[in-house]
């Protein structure tokens, strides 16, 4: 067991009224995420942090100092973000300063995290992240 799973528990929180959103306190990295289907396992998707609100309350759901996959990335089509779940494209952002960079012009940079700061950054899919799972939840107002 990681140091930061014992301090982290799955938490699941309402956001909305129609969706739930579980901090998984496991890292992996996001390439696997998608194809293994993880969050679908639970009946939901990679997060999309797509208004001002979602993206504040899944930052207070991240562990202090801790980075975590979002479902956004550019696999697809470089600089063309989507979110994972709906293939939407992105039409609230976050960037931190300089960001989207594709490593600084390194390339390969295709997945997006929030970092410590509750802004967004492209990053390396391999590299390992906490994440976020939503799912559609059926809790009457």
């Amino acid at each position: 067991m990681i140091p930061a799973q014992k301090a982290l528990a799955r938490t699941e929180v309402r956001v909305q009224v129609n969706l739930a959103v579980i901090h998984v306190p496991v890292q992996a990295n996001l390439q696997e995420l998608i194809v293994s289907s993880k969050c679908a396992q639970d009946g939901g998707t990679l997060a999309q942090a797509d208004s001002e609100a979602v993206n504040n309350y899944l930052d207070t759901l991240r562990g202090n100092g801790d980075t975590a996959w979002i479902g956004l990335n550019d696999l697809e089509t470089e600089n063309t973000f989507k979110w994972d779940g709906s293939q939407q494209p992105v039409s609230f952002t976050n960037w931190n300063t300089n960001e989207p960079n594709n490593g600084a012009g390194t390339g390969e940079e295709d997945c997006v995290e929030m970092s410590a700061t509750k802004k967004w950054n492209d990053y390396y899919c391999a590299s390992l992240n906490f994440y976020f799972c939503q799912r559609s939840s059926t809790i009457a107002p």
